[in-house]
C-alpha cells in the first residue's frame, strides 16, 4: 500500500490540514508541537474502522467531531479513500474503480482480499522518529535501505 494523502479536519491541533506523500520514504521535518505524531495517530484511528474513537480528539474550540480522510494506492495501482467520520460515526471506503463500502465488516474483507489481512496489527506499529529521541546522527539516505519502491 502506498500512502498518497491524509486530510485531517478538526483532529487535535489540525483544524483543516492535508499532507501529501510521495512514493517511497517520506520525512516530516517540522518543529516540536507541529503535530507529526498526530498525523500517525489519525491514520491509526482511520484504519481502526471505528470513528467513535476519535470523538474526544476534536480541535479545541471547534464544536464538531473529527474527520480523517486517507488516500492510498494498492500494488495493483488502484486508488482508494478511507473516510473515518466521527461527526456521524461513519466509515467509508471509496475507490476510483467504483468501490463504495460503508460497512466495517465489508471493508475488513476488502483489505483481506487485497493482502492486508494483518493491516490492523501493522498500522499501530508505525514509527515516528523525533529528533530528540535519536542518539546518533544520521541522514535520510541511511533510511533508503529500509524502503521499497
Amino acid at each position: 500500500m502506498i500512502l498518497k494523502r491524509v486530510h485531517l479536519i478538526n483532529y487535535r491541533i489540525h483544524e483543516d490540514k492535508a499532507f501529501d506523500f510521495d512514493k517511497g520514504f517520506n520525512e516530516i521535518k517540522e518543529p516540536n508541537e507541529y503535530g507529526k505524531s498526530t498525523i500517525i495517530e489519525a491514520i491509526q484511528d482511520a484504519f481502526s474502522l471505528k470513528p467513535s474513537v476519535m470523538g474526544n480528539k476534536a480541535t479545541r474550540g471547534i464544536d464538531k467531531n473529527p474527520v480523517v480522510e486517507v488516500e492510498f494506492q494498492t500494488p495493483e495501482n488502484l486508488e482508494f479513500m478511507l473516510i473515518a467520520n466521527a461527526q456521524d460515526n461513519s466509515i467509508t471506503l471509496k475507490g476510483k474503480d467504483g468501490t463504495y463500502l460503508t460497512d466495517e465488516k465489508k471493508i475488513k474483507e476488502f483489505f483481506k482480499r487485497h493482502g492486508y489481512g494483518f493491516f490492523h496489527v501493522v498500522v499501530p506499529m508505525l514509527l515516528v522518529l523525533r529528533e530528540r529521541d535519536l542518539s546518533i546522527a544520521t541522514d535520510s539516505r541511511d533510511f533508503k535501505k529500509f524502503t521499497r519502491d
